[in-house]
């Protein structure tokens, strides 16, 4: 067996590295703008008037309503514009192709749909059964490519830190037995979304490498009020979907701590489960829309590609180094909501400030990229404000290629949430990426010589040996030229023992391990889920606070001030009594004045009173004596007998 020197081609991945002035930029680093694109949804029925004109398959015109004459017609230029009457196939061949192709060159992509409550943005990633969208055609398209030239189920494992590594067959074979012990819950036949893919659909991706193997694994992740859940998580059953951490890998990309990579090897397999995601996924309904989505969504199809032996185009070389993993993230954002059109209250009034919130957070990042390219300015990009461009990081610093539909519902009651959605697409497309680079890669691969007699011993003592320590033996080196040895001898029996217990032992360690981090991994869950909580009481707390401290600061003025009021009725009750004290004196003194002159009124009027009597009491003896004086004379005279002279007195 000779070496021989094959080139297979691999996406090399950006340096995680942001270049905020396109001057200081290499001139062979090229940079892509991010392709936005508009979707018309038709107008309905009952609505008469539309705020949107076309001008040609790149430009429109946004015009105000009557009602709102006194704005401008303003027009917008996107990558191409898809009226109401174009299907979701050539969608699908404009937009979503391009992506394919890179994912199947080892380049990573990036799709998300944009738009306000009720656009079509769900129906443009999922559409229906006699008209599927762009996921069951991304999926389709890449069976038809890959079908035949996929590895054993279970050969390439995910290493649960973003990454891959291979595993011999006698372990592959282990797990298939126990996943056929153990088979995942079967989709209801009825399920809608299982069966929108299209049989008949014959697509297939060109560029692909046909000197590799290819294996396929799919995540569906939701991010609700701004957590990070997986949507296909085994472990769920009854109970509700566990947080999930974002992590950086070795390579600093950002990923979903823990959550499920399922390797599938059908097209059906692959719808199956995202219609499992898409049932578990967050829904309710509003004014505006019937089914709103009341989370992000993000359907991740990992393609990792490995090359094979010269000559073999079965056996691959078993050096996890050389596994090439690209990735294509298809993201079916929740739409921006105006609390006043959709009515919303209580639970739903929270989710869509959540929305708008991690919404608000992507312009904002776009904004700062954005100016930073064009101004030469370093302002540090707020990825981490919210779980959606904290996980979406690594694309905006080069790390693949960006898409975006934005999807507009024309109606002129739409306007002002329209402005918004075009100012958004109006940003999107001054942010430039870094293209990732293809470079050729040179390998030594074996080519095994099969022939009759001592060489094919040498050949399965080779296979057996490369099994057993698949990390010893790389593609760089000679296999060593086995000679033949008597497997009965006594020797032999106890290395083969030993390798036994060995093997055993790192397997028992190896569980251990998982087990460890496993419960690690879970600790961290409920620590930041615990963390989480309390960020998001935190601003309830600090309002709280804040009202508190009005209230008291206002209490304290009010208190002050009543202080202040009752320094003055002090001050008033003093000034009061010792008016009071002065009257008083006053009073006293009146009384006495008055009780003197009285008593002298009195005694005056005593004695004039004793005056009076005395004076009558002397008129009236004198009186009474003359009376007295004359009754004596009658009294004589009728005694006497007086002279009549005396009578005649």
């Amino acid at each position: 067996m000779r070496p021989v020197r094959n080139k297979i081609r691999v996406a090399t991945k950006t340096p995680v590295k942001l270049y905020p002035n396109l001057k200081n930029v290499e001139q062979n680093k090229v940079q892509d703008p991010v392709q936005v694109f508009c979707r018309l949804r038709p107008n309905p029925s009952y609505e008469t008037n539309a705020c949107i004109s076309l001008l040609s398959h790149t430009n429109l015109l946004l015009i105000p309503p009557d009602d709102l004459k006194n704005r401008k017609t303003v027009q917008y230029s996107f990558n191409h514009i898809f009226t109401e009457d174009v299907s979701q196939k050539e969608i699908f061949d404009d937009v979503a192709m391009p992506l394919m192709v890179g994912l199947m060159q080892g380049k990573n992509g990036l799709l998300f749909t944009y738009g306000v409550t009720g656009s079509g943005k769900t129906y443009t990633m999922t559409g229906e059964s006699n008209s599927p969208g762009i996921i069951p055609r991304c999926i389709t398209a890449l069976y038809n490519t890959v079908g035949s030239r996929q590895t054993v189920k279970f050969i390439v494992k995910p290493d649960r830190m973003n990454g891959f590594d291979i595993q011999s067959e006698s372990e592959a074979f282990e797990e298939r037995i126990l996943e056929s012990k153990v088979k995942h819950r079967p989709m209801k036949k009825n399920s809608s979304d299982s069966g929108i893919l299209n049989n008949e659909d014959s697509t297939i991706i060109p560029h692909g490498n046909k000197s590799c193997l290819y294996a396929v694994f799919v995540t569906y992740i939701e991010i609700y009020n701004n957590i990070a859940y997986d949507l296909l998580d085994e472990n769920v059953g009854s109970k509700s979907l566990q947080a999930k951490l974002l992590r950086e890998d070795t390579d600093h990309n950002v990923y979903v701590n823990g959550a499920v990579e399922i390797e599938v090897k059908t097209a059906e397999e692959a719808m199956e489960l995202y219609a499992l995601g898409k049932k578990r996924k967050r829904m309710a309904q509003t004014v505006l829309n019937s089914e709103s989505s009341r989370s992000h969504s993000i359907f991740t199809i990992r393609v990792v590609t490995v090359p094979t032996m010269t000559g073999v185009s079965d056996r691959i070389v078993k050096d996890s180094n050389l596994l090439n993993v690209a990735q294509l993230s298809l993201v079916d954002l929740a739409g921006s909501e105006r609390c006043s059109r959709t009515q919303t209250t209580g639970q739903r009034l929270k989710e869509a400030g959540r929305i708008n919130n991690s919404l608000m957070s992507l312009r904002t990042c776009l904004e700062v990229l954005r100016d930073n390219q064009c101004t030469g300015s370093s302002r540090i990009v707020p990825y981490r404000e919210s779980r959606l461009t904290h996980l979406f990081k690594n694309y905006f610093e080069g790390e693949g290629k960006v898409e975006m539909i934005v999807c507009v519902n024309p109606s002129s009651r739409n306007y002002d949430e329209i402005v918004h959605v075009m100012k958004f697409a109006e940003i999107t497309q001054e942010v430039k990426v870094l293209r990732p680079e293809i470079k050729e890669l040179e390998t030594e691969m074996v080519i095994p010589k099969i022939s009759h007699g001592p060489t094919a011993v040498s050949i399965s003592v080779q296979t057996d040996f490369d099994l057993m320590f698949p990390n010893k033996i790389t593609p760089n080196k000679y296999f060593p030229r086995a000679r033949q040895i008597n497997p009965e001898t006594d020797e032999v029996k106890s290395l083969i023992i030993y390798l036994k217990r060995k093997k055993q032992n790192v397997k028992d360690h190896r569980m251990t391990i998982y087990k460890l981090g496993d419960d690690f991994r879970m600790k961290l869950v409920k620590s930041e889920q615990f963390v989480n909580n309390i960020q998001y009481d935190l601003p309830v707390e600090k309002e709280n606070v804040q009202d508190l401290k009005n209230t008291l600061l206002s209490l304290e003025c009010k208190y002050d001030k009543l202080i202040e009021q009752s320094k003055e009725k002090d001050e008033l009750i003093h000034q009061l009594k010792r008016k009071f004290e002065e009257e008083n004196t006053k009073y006293m003194l009146d009384k006495v004045k008055h009780k003197r002159k009285r008593e002298e009124i009195s005694e005056k009027m005593s004695h004039e009173l004793d005056s009076k009597l005395r004076r009558q009491r002397e008129h009236i003896e004198a009186t009474m004596k003359e009376n007295l004086e004359k009754i004596e004379l009658v009294k004589d005279i009728l005694s006497d007998k007086l002279p009549p002279t005396l009578i005649n007195k």
